[in-house]
């Protein structure tokens, strides 16, 4: 089984303003062998890093602990979109390995809630598809017109959806949410992460929310065939042990058939990022 989404980060080289900021228990190193051990106590053995610094470092760093021994076999790494330099730079990072799959931007930290759709971020986006790789869109729903609109504008570069777009469980506007997920979902350029909706409740225990619908509309909209199992871990540790977020995934996909459970947990994120899976 695949964990699409997950984090390493020492907070000694990465820049984490935000974790410094707001989330304090999190704020120490998340090394692979940490990751390894919280992977033990769950089927899954291959891992996507994902960037959580708009830094080209980080974005080595994490290659080169996927070349490593490790369950880490892609890399959704970043690069900055908006310069003039981006097919180099793209085409530096991408020389140092193989394992880079995806590249991702905070938009949710954008005061421009329609960043998208810039002229040169779109010019970006342009050279990111030409290489092969896909574009993770960590949006919150006030970039929901500007999301579709990129999906329109774009159909042939691969956009994956973390985190469910990131609703607001105990504010957020349901039908809004309902409706811009079906409307993405229509779009079939872009696929979805079973990710991040623990932490999406907070300061409220999740356990105590209706989320499961949430999951629901998900896999309605996107299907199992672009829909893909993600932990967020270490974030997911402010609400829930990596265990009990795969064990909340699972519970999410009972009703579906064996098949379809292979596409969420593993084929999915293998076909969408390209990965190059351990032989069995």
């Amino acid at each position: 089984m695949i964990d699409s989404h997950h984090h390493l980060w020492d907070p000694d080289f990465d820049r984490l303003e935000w974790v410094t900021r707001a989330y304090q228990p999190i704020n120490r190193r998340f090394s692979a062998d940490d990751l390894q051990l919280s992977l033990s106590q769950t089927p899954v053995t291959a891992t996507v890093a994902v960037q959580v610094s708009s830094s080209p470092a980080e974005t080595l760093r994490l290659l080169a602990i996927a070349e490593e021994d490790n369950p880490v076999v892609g890399v959704v790494g970043w690069v900055d979109l908006m310069s003039p330099s981006v097919e180099d730079d793209l085409a530096q990072v991408s020389v140092s390995s193989a394992k880079l799959v995806g590249i991702r931007h905070q938009v949710q930290d954008e005061n421009d809630p329609n960043w998208l759709l810039r002229e040169d971020v779109e010019r970006g986006l342009r050279i990111v598809e030409r290489a092969g790789l896909t574009f993770d869109l960590l949006v919150t729903p006030r970039n929901a017109d500007s999301t579709l609109a990129l999906a329109r504008r774009h159909p042939s570069l691969s956009l994956v959806l973390d985190h469910f777009g990131k609703p607001s469980l105990a504010s957020e506007d349901w039908t809004a949410w309902n409706n811009w997920i079906r409307a993405l979902a229509s779009n079939a350029n872009v696929t979805c992460k079973l990710s991040g909706l623990v932490t999406q409740a907070l300061p409220f225990d999740w356990r105590d929310l209706d989320i499961q619908r949430y999951s629901e509309v998900l896999i309605d909209g996107f299907g199992a065939n672009r829909t893909m199992f993600g932990s967020d871990w270490p974030v997911c540790l402010l609400a829930a042990r990596y265990d009990e977020v795969f064990s909340l995934a699972t519970s999410w996909t009972a009703a579906l058939s064996a098949s379809e459970r292979l596409r969420v947990f593993e084929s999915t994120a293998a076909e969408v990022y390209g990965l190059h899976l351990p032989t069995k």
